[in-house]
Protein backbone atom coordinates (compact mmCIF):
# COMPACT_ATOMS: atom_id res chain seq x y z
CA UNK A 1 0.00 0.00 0.00
CA UNK A 2 2.36 2.49 1.11
CA UNK A 3 4.69 1.72 -2.37
CA UNK A 4 1.44 2.12 -4.57
CA UNK A 5 1.39 5.40 -2.51
CA UNK A 6 4.76 6.64 -3.93
CA UNK A 7 4.18 5.84 -6.97
CA UNK A 8 1.04 7.57 -7.65
CA UNK A 9 2.36 10.93 -6.10
CA UNK A 10 5.60 10.30 -8.25
CA UNK A 11 2.73 10.17 -10.72
CA UNK A 12 1.58 13.24 -10.00
CA UNK A 13 4.18 15.56 -9.39
CA UNK A 14 5.13 14.54 -13.15
CA UNK A 15 1.81 15.26 -14.79
CA UNK A 16 2.12 18.68 -12.85
CA UNK A 17 5.28 19.71 -13.75
CA UNK A 18 3.83 18.48 -17.51
CA UNK A 19 1.50 20.69 -17.15
CA UNK A 20 3.80 23.73 -15.58
CA UNK A 21 5.91 23.31 -18.75
CA UNK A 22 2.89 23.51 -21.31
CA UNK A 23 0.30 25.47 -19.75
CA UNK A 24 2.34 27.52 -17.47
CA UNK A 25 3.56 31.34 -18.17
CA UNK A 26 5.35 32.09 -21.51
CA UNK A 27 6.42 35.09 -21.17
CA UNK A 28 10.01 34.26 -19.83
CA UNK A 29 10.41 31.93 -23.34
CA UNK A 30 9.15 34.91 -25.59
CA UNK A 31 11.31 37.48 -24.75
CA UNK A 32 14.23 38.05 -27.65
CA UNK A 33 16.11 40.80 -28.50
CA UNK A 34 17.12 41.87 -31.96
CA UNK A 35 20.64 42.87 -33.18
CA UNK A 36 19.97 46.15 -34.50
CA UNK A 37 21.29 46.67 -38.50
CA UNK A 38 23.54 49.37 -38.82
CA UNK A 39 23.70 51.58 -41.42
CA UNK A 40 25.98 51.08 -44.32
CA UNK A 41 29.33 53.52 -44.10
CA UNK A 42 30.29 54.26 -47.23
CA UNK A 43 34.05 55.18 -46.96
CA UNK A 44 34.30 57.48 -49.98
CA UNK A 45 31.36 59.76 -48.65
CA UNK A 46 32.71 60.02 -45.30
CA UNK A 47 33.55 64.17 -45.10
CA UNK A 48 34.26 64.64 -41.41
CA UNK A 49 35.03 62.37 -38.63
CA UNK A 50 34.47 63.51 -34.59
CA UNK A 51 36.40 61.76 -31.55
CA UNK A 52 35.80 62.73 -28.11
CA UNK A 53 37.93 60.94 -25.26
CA UNK A 54 37.09 63.01 -22.48
CA UNK A 55 38.71 66.24 -23.05
CA UNK A 56 40.85 64.89 -26.28
CA UNK A 57 38.55 66.37 -29.33
CA UNK A 58 39.67 65.54 -32.53
CA UNK A 59 37.96 66.63 -35.93
CA UNK A 60 39.46 64.79 -39.53
CA UNK A 61 38.05 66.53 -42.30
CA UNK A 62 38.81 65.24 -45.67
CA UNK A 63 39.61 68.36 -48.50
CA UNK A 64 40.20 67.52 -51.93
CA UNK A 65 40.89 63.55 -51.02
CA UNK A 66 42.80 64.13 -48.19
CA UNK A 67 42.32 63.70 -44.55
CA UNK A 68 43.58 66.86 -42.29
CA UNK A 69 43.17 67.63 -38.27
CA UNK A 70 40.92 70.33 -38.81
CA UNK A 71 42.27 72.73 -36.13
CA UNK A 72 45.54 73.19 -37.54
CA UNK A 73 45.02 71.34 -41.04
CA UNK A 74 47.68 68.88 -40.29
CA UNK A 75 47.67 66.34 -42.75
CA UNK A 76 46.65 62.75 -41.18
CA UNK A 77 48.75 59.96 -41.52
CA UNK A 78 47.85 57.78 -44.75
CA UNK A 79 47.97 54.39 -42.39
CA UNK A 80 46.00 56.08 -38.92
CA UNK A 81 43.22 57.33 -41.00
CA UNK A 82 43.04 53.87 -43.32
CA UNK A 83 42.69 52.03 -39.65
CA UNK A 84 40.03 54.10 -38.51
CA UNK A 85 37.82 54.21 -42.34
CA UNK A 86 38.46 50.45 -42.14
CA UNK A 87 36.85 49.89 -38.69
CA UNK A 88 34.21 52.04 -39.17
CA UNK A 89 32.86 50.43 -42.62
CA UNK A 90 33.60 47.27 -41.21
CA UNK A 91 31.83 47.64 -37.82
CA UNK A 92 29.98 44.75 -36.67
CA UNK A 93 27.91 43.93 -33.88
CA UNK A 94 28.10 40.51 -31.88
CA UNK A 95 25.52 40.33 -29.41
CA UNK A 96 23.83 42.23 -26.84
CA UNK A 97 25.77 42.54 -23.25
CA UNK A 98 23.12 44.45 -21.05
CA UNK A 99 20.06 46.12 -21.28
CA UNK A 100 20.95 48.13 -17.93
CA UNK A 101 22.25 51.46 -17.68
CA UNK A 102 25.21 50.11 -15.67
CA UNK A 103 27.30 52.34 -18.51
CA UNK A 104 30.33 52.60 -15.98
CA UNK A 105 30.97 48.92 -15.60
CA UNK A 106 31.82 49.08 -19.41
CA UNK A 107 33.63 52.48 -19.60
CA UNK A 108 30.53 53.66 -21.52
CA UNK A 109 30.06 56.62 -19.15
CA UNK A 110 30.47 60.00 -20.26
CA UNK A 111 33.85 60.23 -18.22
CA UNK A 112 35.50 56.89 -20.09
CA UNK A 113 33.71 56.41 -23.02
CA UNK A 114 35.17 57.63 -26.82
CA UNK A 115 32.53 59.11 -28.61
CA UNK A 116 32.50 58.42 -32.54
CA UNK A 117 30.52 60.91 -35.02
CA UNK A 118 30.65 60.23 -38.88
CA UNK A 119 29.50 62.56 -41.10
CA UNK A 120 28.38 62.85 -44.52
CA UNK A 121 28.95 66.37 -45.96
CA UNK A 122 26.48 68.27 -43.26
CA UNK A 123 24.45 65.43 -42.26
CA UNK A 124 25.50 63.15 -39.14
CA UNK A 125 25.33 59.78 -40.29
CA UNK A 126 25.83 57.65 -37.52
CA UNK A 127 27.13 57.49 -34.11
CA UNK A 128 28.35 55.70 -31.27
CA UNK A 129 30.55 55.06 -27.93
CA UNK A 130 32.96 53.01 -27.54
CA UNK A 131 34.07 51.64 -24.30
CA UNK A 132 36.54 49.25 -22.73
CA UNK A 133 37.96 45.83 -24.06
CA UNK A 134 36.42 42.28 -23.62
CA UNK A 135 38.08 40.04 -21.38
CA UNK A 136 38.74 38.01 -24.52
CA UNK A 137 41.02 41.64 -25.74
CA UNK A 138 39.00 40.87 -29.14
CA UNK A 139 36.05 42.66 -29.31
CA UNK A 140 34.95 45.67 -27.52
CA UNK A 141 31.82 47.00 -25.55
CA UNK A 142 29.57 50.03 -27.27
CA UNK A 143 26.98 51.94 -27.14
CA UNK A 144 24.88 53.01 -29.84
CA UNK A 145 23.19 56.51 -30.03
CA UNK A 146 19.96 55.09 -31.16
CA UNK A 147 19.74 52.72 -28.61
CA UNK A 148 20.48 52.60 -24.58
CA UNK A 149 21.32 49.20 -24.83
CA UNK A 150 25.24 47.84 -24.55
CA UNK A 151 26.33 45.50 -27.18
CA UNK A 152 29.79 43.76 -28.35
CA UNK A 153 31.43 44.82 -31.82
CA UNK A 154 34.16 42.80 -33.38
CA UNK A 155 37.47 43.52 -33.18
CA UNK A 156 39.59 45.75 -30.78
CA UNK A 157 38.45 49.23 -31.57
CA UNK A 158 40.22 51.66 -28.47
CA UNK A 159 43.50 50.12 -30.28
CA UNK A 160 42.45 52.62 -33.16
CA UNK A 161 40.55 55.05 -31.91
CA UNK A 162 41.86 55.72 -27.97
CA UNK A 163 44.47 58.58 -29.75
CA UNK A 164 45.39 61.95 -30.16
CA UNK A 165 47.09 64.41 -32.81
CA UNK A 166 50.32 63.70 -32.47
CA UNK A 167 49.20 60.48 -33.02
CA UNK A 168 47.50 61.32 -36.04
CA UNK A 169 49.68 63.21 -37.36
CA UNK A 170 51.92 62.73 -40.58
CA UNK A 171 55.20 62.73 -39.53
CA UNK A 172 56.90 63.01 -42.89
CA UNK A 173 58.33 66.55 -43.78
CA UNK A 174 60.86 65.46 -46.46
CA UNK A 175 60.08 63.50 -49.60
CA UNK A 176 61.14 63.64 -53.05
CA UNK A 177 62.09 62.44 -56.14
CA UNK A 178 65.39 61.13 -56.04
CA UNK A 179 66.19 61.56 -59.78
CA UNK A 180 65.06 64.89 -59.98
CA UNK A 181 67.76 66.01 -57.88
CA UNK A 182 69.85 68.88 -59.60
CA UNK A 183 71.90 70.46 -56.66
CA UNK A 184 72.76 69.70 -52.65
CA UNK A 185 73.99 72.62 -50.91
CA UNK A 186 74.58 72.09 -46.78
CA UNK A 187 75.52 74.26 -44.17
CA UNK A 188 76.22 73.98 -40.87
CA UNK A 189 77.62 77.02 -39.08
CA UNK A 190 80.87 78.67 -40.93
CA UNK A 191 81.40 75.60 -42.76
CA UNK A 192 79.14 75.05 -46.08
CA UNK A 193 79.41 72.96 -49.14
CA UNK A 194 77.66 73.07 -52.15
CA UNK A 195 77.07 70.11 -54.57
CA UNK A 196 75.91 69.93 -58.53
CA UNK A 197 74.78 66.94 -60.61
CA UNK A 198 76.33 67.24 -63.88
CA UNK A 199 76.12 64.05 -66.47
CA UNK A 200 74.59 62.21 -63.58
CA UNK A 201 77.59 62.53 -62.00
CA UNK A 202 78.41 65.40 -58.40
CA UNK A 203 80.25 67.49 -58.39
CA UNK A 204 81.86 69.62 -55.76
CA UNK A 205 84.57 72.03 -56.38
CA UNK A 206 85.28 70.73 -59.98
CA UNK A 207 85.88 67.35 -58.66
CA UNK A 208 83.74 64.55 -59.15
CA UNK A 209 82.52 62.55 -55.99
CA UNK A 210 81.76 58.91 -54.77
CA UNK A 211 78.90 58.17 -55.90
CA UNK A 212 77.84 56.07 -53.15
CA UNK A 213 78.44 58.32 -50.37
CA UNK A 214 75.83 61.19 -52.29
CA UNK A 215 73.66 57.99 -52.13
CA UNK A 216 73.50 57.59 -48.89
CA UNK A 217 72.83 60.67 -47.80
CA UNK A 218 69.68 60.98 -49.95
CA UNK A 219 68.61 58.14 -48.18
CA UNK A 220 68.89 59.84 -45.00
CA UNK A 221 67.54 63.02 -45.78
CA UNK A 222 64.63 61.65 -48.29
CA UNK A 223 61.03 60.54 -46.41
CA UNK A 224 62.55 62.41 -43.41
CA UNK A 225 60.25 61.83 -40.77
CA UNK A 226 60.17 63.95 -37.45
CA UNK A 227 59.07 62.46 -33.57
CA UNK A 228 56.93 65.70 -33.26
CA UNK A 229 55.89 68.94 -34.48
CA UNK A 230 57.28 72.24 -32.23
CA UNK A 231 53.65 73.82 -32.05
CA UNK A 232 53.00 77.36 -30.76
CA UNK A 233 56.72 76.84 -29.72
CA UNK A 234 58.56 78.94 -31.86
CA UNK A 235 60.66 80.62 -28.79
CA UNK A 236 62.32 77.37 -28.03
CA UNK A 237 64.53 78.08 -31.32
CA UNK A 238 67.03 80.94 -30.74
CA UNK A 239 69.84 82.60 -32.34
CA UNK A 240 72.35 81.04 -30.44
CA UNK A 241 70.72 77.23 -31.29
CA UNK A 242 73.40 75.57 -33.77
CA UNK A 243 71.08 74.34 -36.66
CA UNK A 244 72.17 72.48 -40.32
CA UNK A 245 70.44 73.92 -43.05
CA UNK A 246 70.11 71.39 -46.36
CA UNK A 247 68.61 72.70 -49.86
CA UNK A 248 67.49 69.93 -51.81
CA UNK A 249 66.87 71.79 -55.70
CA UNK A 250 64.90 69.69 -57.76
CA UNK A 251 63.59 70.24 -61.15
CA UNK A 252 60.48 72.01 -60.17
CA UNK A 253 61.17 72.97 -56.79
CA UNK A 254 62.95 73.80 -54.14
CA UNK A 255 63.25 72.07 -50.54
CA UNK A 256 64.93 73.68 -47.71
CA UNK A 257 65.44 71.95 -44.16
CA UNK A 258 66.73 73.61 -41.03
CA UNK A 259 67.84 70.83 -38.75
CA UNK A 260 68.00 72.65 -35.48
CA UNK A 261 69.99 71.26 -32.18
CA UNK A 262 68.73 72.88 -29.07
CA UNK A 263 70.66 73.31 -26.40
Amino acid sequence: MKKNMEYIILISIIILLTFILLFGPKHNKNIHYNIPSLPKIERTKIYKIDIANGNKKIELIKINGHWFIAKDKFPVDNRKIDFILDDLTRLNILSLVSTSNDYARYSLDDINKIQIDVWYGNKNKFSFSIGKLSPNYTSTYIKLKSSPYIYMAQGNLKLTFDTDREELMDKKVFSFDKKNIRRIYIKLENKSLNIKKDNNKWIYNNKELEPNNIKKFIEKVNNLECESYLINKSNTLKNNNVYLEVKIDLKDHKWIIFIYIIL
